[in-house]
């Protein structure tokens, strides 16, 4: 809500964002070990009965793919969505915690690009620690198929790691 402004902070007075969903979702978090931070979240949406009675998941609100998913549930696929994929910006600073990375890259005397790639290291890292997690989390509970609402970008990031998302839905 503050960082990226996707939702009203004022409508979250308690500074919680949640919804009807969160119920029936397992939330996975990423933290780092040594400052005790959340680097990345998701959640795994289970489909639920919604009150017409049909498997509810968070896309069906906002995305035409009801049709596209009925067959997975039909063959009695197991289905979660995968939602709330948040990186912390903290994730995208050096793992010491230094926040202001440029001036602490000029101070030890290193070259901005070592910085970056240090950086992006470390956003990897989380990122692949939360796949893994979300990947784990399928296998001790049954899901058999993921849908998930996305950007393009994370779309991308996601097939460069072999997960083999497939656009079921309109963009």
């Amino acid at each position: 809500c503050l960082e990226k402004r996707f939702l009203d902070a004022a409508e979250y007075p308690e500074k919680i964002e949640s919804d009807a969903f969160d119920a029936n979702a397992i939330h996975l978090a990423v933290t780092h070990k040594k400052l005790g931070q959340m680097r990345a979240t998701a959640r795994l949406v289970r489909k639920s009965e919604n009150s017409d009675g049909d498997n509810a998941l968070p896309a069906f609100h906002f995305c035409d793919i009801a049709s596209y998913v009925d067959w997975l549930v039909k063959d009695g696929a197991n289905v979660a969505e995968i939602s709330r994929v948040v990186m912390s910006r903290a994730a995208l600073a050096r793992p010491d915690g230094a926040t202001n990375a440029k001036d602490d890259a000029l101070a030890r005397g290193n070259p901005n690009e070592q910085d970056r790639a240090s950086r992006q290291a470390d956003s990897l890292a989380a990122i692949l620690t939360l796949y893994k997690g979300i990947y784990q989390t399928c296998r001790r509970t049954g899901i058999t198929h993921l849908v998930a609402a996305m950007a393009r970008s994370f779309w991308r990031l996601a097939r460069r790691f072999h997960f083999p998302f497939h656009q079921i839905g309109p963009e």
